[in-house]
């Protein structure tokens, strides 16, 4: 049987829109095209008599879920290829969600107290290190508590960043606390910026 990379390495091969030549599982060329390779990023994982293929395509500078086109004719170029009596288990979701409160202690003299930088070059330092941590998380990559924390700390001006609670959740499924690590469903995950927004509290210190 194959292994797991052999299925993401796959994955990755898929043209949308360009037949297999018959008897083969593999195109006659490679394409850049993003809109014909179309699945930027894959993962794969073992399950119970099964293995599970998630999949994201690149959007405008985000990822993004496959269509339910798209997944159905990719679903089926990896029936094709898979490994005979193998069961897939594909998926290309929405986003997990992040929910966090925060509390931070900033030095009065980078930092006002709405968390704004004083000398004007950043509103909001702390939203956007949330935010590039979790894009630099890799496809279906583990976050991690005290990660995150290590990275606010890198901020100029947070002398403290205390994460009260953070919790995720995934299309309708209810929101479970992260104690101290995640792996997002649908391999990838955003903050919830609006309640993030109302739940962060700055004292100077």
């Amino acid at each position: 049987p194959h292994t797991l990379q052999w299925y993401v390495a796959m994955a990755r091969r898929y043209q949308h829109g360009v037949l297999l030549p018959t008897g083969s599982d593999l195109y006659p060329t490679e394409s850049t095209d993003p809109a014909i390779a179309i699945v930027r990023y894959a993962a794969a994982t073992e399950l119970a008599n099964m293995v599970r293929i998630k999949v994201a395509k690149q959007g405008a500078g985000i990822l993004e879920k496959l269509t339910t086109a798209e997944l159905d004719a990719f679903s089926g170029y990896m029936n094709r290829v898979k490994d005979a009596g193998i069961r897939l288990q594909i998926t290309s979701g929405d986003p997990d969600n992040m929910r966090m409160i925060l509390a931070v202690y900033y030095d009065p003299l980078v930092l006002s107290s709405s968390g704004a930088r004083l000398d004007g070059t950043d509103t909001n330092p702390v939203l956007r290190a949330v935010n590039e941590y979790l894009a630099a998380l890799p496809f279906d990559g583990v976050f991690v508590n005290n990660h995150l924390i290590a990275a606010l700390q890198q901020v100029q001006g947070v002398k403290i960043a205390h994460v009260v609670s953070v919790e995720a959740n995934y299309a309708a499924t209810p929101y479970v606390p992260i104690t101290v690590r995640y792996i997002p469903d649908a391999g990838y995950m955003i903050l919830d910026e609006a309640y993030f927004n109302t739940h962060i509290t700055y004292t100077p210190a």
